[in-house]
């Protein structure tokens, strides 16, 4: 993002994939987004919202607390610079099938009446790295043009810009006894296109000399290992560790929290892969507080964002790999 003439983001690195017709009509999109202030740059993280993502598009600030019913959800990343935003229409956009809007905003003041008119105030909150809670609040969206007033409309608001989430509506937890009876009409191909596109999983695993070699080598799995484990490792990947690719958070001394997984380490510095898909070097003398978590370095999102069949159709693509 630049302002003035002058970069104020980092820059970002976008991966295309193909939309399929399936996924095009089973998936939910956020498009032609709009608005004022910085509202005109903001992108949608497609079923990207987790545990060390990052929160704005103006700082680097991270997701560090998020609820298991948002795990996934569709984040329309926000720039905090547009805090003080007053506007009536601030921002816009479309969504191509009905969803729940979740809106978490800044828990150190009340939001604008109209901000929140018709919203549910849930018991949920999301954590931020630099100490915040932000409760969150939701409602219903028919298909089509959504309208969200600015931060502190009415001149009154939350010392931080509000964040919005977007889930499918009707979306239900899946479980493994539901994608095991699915996998009797595991479909491959719609397993692949999956696999190369919204499951995102290229970012970590390397098949047919696509993606990136971070996660376990998947090629040849079936020989090692059975259908049950496939699927009970993308729904509960905290289940099954493979050794060296579980998840650290390090907090630093300038108070950042990050969340990844450790590619190398020396005494003087450490390399961490970012859930955010950044690489970063730290040096350790910066590091005050290091947990080497029991956690995946796999989203825990599959089992909110991917139904039963889905889970089936990627689990049989995965095992027919050689």
């Amino acid at each position: 993002m630049f302002k003035n003439q002058k970069r104020i983001s980092a820059i970002e690195t976008l991966t295309l994939n193909k939309i399929s017709d399936s996924e095009w009509r089973d998936r939910l999109f956020v498009r032609k987004i709009r608005g004022e202030g910085s509202a005109k740059s903001y992108r949608a993280q497609l079923d990207g919202l987790q545990r060390g993502t990052k929160v704005y598009m103006d700082r680097d600030y991270t997701f560090t607390e998020v609820p298991d019913i948002l795990s996934g959800a569709t984040h329309v990343r926000t720039a905090n610079d547009d805090k003080s935003n007053t506007s009536n229409e601030f921002l816009r956009f479309e969504v191509n099938l009905p969803a729940t809007l979740y809106l978490a905003y800044d828990g150190r003041s009340a939001p604008p009446k109209g901000l929140v008119d018709g919203m549910e105030k849930t018991s949920m909150k999301v954590g931020i790295s630099n100490g915040e809670f932000f409760p969150v609040y939701r409602r219903t969206v028919q298909a089509g043009e959504v309208m969200l007033l600015g931060n502190k409309n009415g001149g009154k608001g939350g010392e931080s810009m509000y964040q919005v989430f977007l889930t499918k509506s009707g979306l239900k937890k899946t479980n493994i006894s539901e994608a095991t009876l699915a996998m009797k009409k595991a479909n491959i191909k719609h397993g692949e296109e999956i696999f190369f596109g919204r499951g995102t999983c290229l970012a970590c695993h390397q098949v047919k000399g696509k993606g990136v070699a971070l996660g376990p080598d998947l090629n040849g799995i079936s020989k090692r290992r059975g259908t049950e484990y496939i699927i009970r490792s993308i729904l509960l990947p905290d289940e099954y560790i493979v050794e060296g690719f579980q998840q650290t958070s390090l907090e630093l001394k300038n108070g950042q929290k990050l969340f990844g997984m450790i590619q190398e380490e020396t005494n003087q510095t450490l390399k961490i892969y970012l859930l955010t898909g950044e690489k970063i070097s730290v040096n350790t003398n910066q590091i005050i507080k290091r947990d080497d978590a029991k956690n995946s370095s796999m989203p825990s999102s599959f089992a909110h964002t991917m139904s039963a069949q889905d889970i089936a159709d990627v689990t049989a693509w995965i095992m027919q790999l050689q």
